[in-house]
This record gives C-alpha cells, structure tokens and sequence, in this order.
C-alpha cells in the first residue's frame, strides 16, 4: 500500500456507503433525488468533498449545497458508525450541474435535428 493511494481507497469506500444514505437516511425529498457523482478526499484524510447531481433538479444548486452541508454532520455520525476508520473526514458537498447540463444540450440539439 502507498500512501498516496490511501486518499483515493478511503474515498471510494466513502462514496459506496455515503450513496446510497443520501436516498435512505434523509428527511427531505428534494435531496432523495440526488446521486453521488464522486467523492474526492484531501491528502491528509481530513476533508472529503463530494459531488452530487440530479436529473430531475427542482432546486438552485447553491439551494442543495446548503440543505446537504447543513445535514453533513449527521451523516459523518452515521458514517462513523459503519467505517473502520479512526476519523471520519469532514465532508463538504458541492453540487455538480454537468449531467443536467448535457441533457439540456442534447435536447436543444435533438429539437433543432427536428426542425
């Protein structure tokens, strides 16, 4: 093991267990839709930054980063219980507007195809 590539296999194993918690273990329905894009962590296994979207966007994205990094806390408690890790990072969610982007640009595409 290297340790450079201890970031990148803690941060893997963050996002398999963060994932699916995002549509299981929240209160609030507008954040039920979102998928865990990726999840990147600092070298030094303080900090992890996780990249979520949604197909279906009903908020702004800074409306999601706000509800999601208020709520963070409580999924770094529920975290540590599941992980084998002696800190669990602190995790910051930013939301990631890419998917959502290329859909729009693709319908734009397709409807000037049709015309």
């Amino acid at each position: 093991m290297s340790v450079p590539d201890r970031p990148r296999r803690v941060g893997l194993l963050l996002q398999r267990e963060l994932a699916p918690m995002l549509n299981r273990d929240l209160n609030d329905a507008a954040l039920q839709s979102l998928s865990l894009i990726d999840l990147r962590m600092s070298p030094d296994l303080r900090r992890a930054t996780a990249y979520v979207s949604s197909l279906d966007a009903t908020l702004e994205a800074a409306e999601y980063e706000r509800r999601l990094n208020r709520v963070a806390g409580h999924l770094a408690r529920k975290l540590a219980g599941k992980l084998a890790l002696r800190r669990v990072p602190l995790l910051q969610f930013r939301y990631d507007s890419t998917i959502a982007e290329g859909m729009r640009m693709s319908s734009l595409i397709d409807r000037l195809n049709d015309e």
